[in-house]
């Protein structure tokens, strides 16, 4: 019987390759994804620099976005002059990706986790992004103050809608 894990060689070896063109320190993130470990910064041959705390996992979130394009799904694309939202933010991963996708774009972020938009802050200095708006604050339907929950995982911050319930107030 054949190892289902072979069928994934092809994409694999393509991904490889999209991290080589697009990365300057690509052996450092090829050596993290063969051996599982975390990265902690990514630079771009465009002049992208992406910085993440230990908390995040960077290399999940650069392939997610920037190798696997799964944030652009087939039939949608960042055209010129276009305005782009990008809503929970986190460390602008997409936002830099956005901004760089074609003149003209301007991307509005927003993200309330205070130690998320200082490394996302950092990650537009470093990178010299100036299409890229950061706004310190959570979206939601209506107004009104909102507890901003905390969880142990990364991707699993909410927002409460009854702010006497909780502490973290935004």
């Amino acid at each position: 019987m054949i190892d289902k894990r072979i069928f994934r060689i092809p994409t694999r070896i393509k991904q490889d390759i999209k991290i080589v063109r697009i990365a300057k320190n690509w052996p450092t993130i090829l050596s993290a994804k063969l051996s599982k470990k975390p990265i902690r910064k990514i630079e771009l041959r465009n002049g992208i620099v992406i910085d993440a705390p230990d908390e995040i996992d960077l290399n999940f979130v650069f392939h997610e976005i920037w190798v696997d394009e799964l944030y652009l799904p087939k039939g949608y694309s960042i055209k010129h002059d276009d305005i782009v939202l990008d809503i929970g933010a986190n460390i602008g991963t997409f936002s830099l990706y956005a901004a760089t996708k074609n003149k003209g774009v301007k991307v509005f972020s927003f993200e309330p986790f205070p130690s998320n938009a200082d490394y996302f802050e950092k990650n537009i200095q470093q990178s010299g992004i100036n299409n890229v708006d950061l706004f310190r604050g959570a979206v939601a339907s209506s107004s009104g103050k909102r507890n901003l929950n905390v969880s142990d995982s990364w991707i699993k911050h909410t927002l409460d809608e009854n702010p006497d319930q909780q502490r973290g107030t935004i």
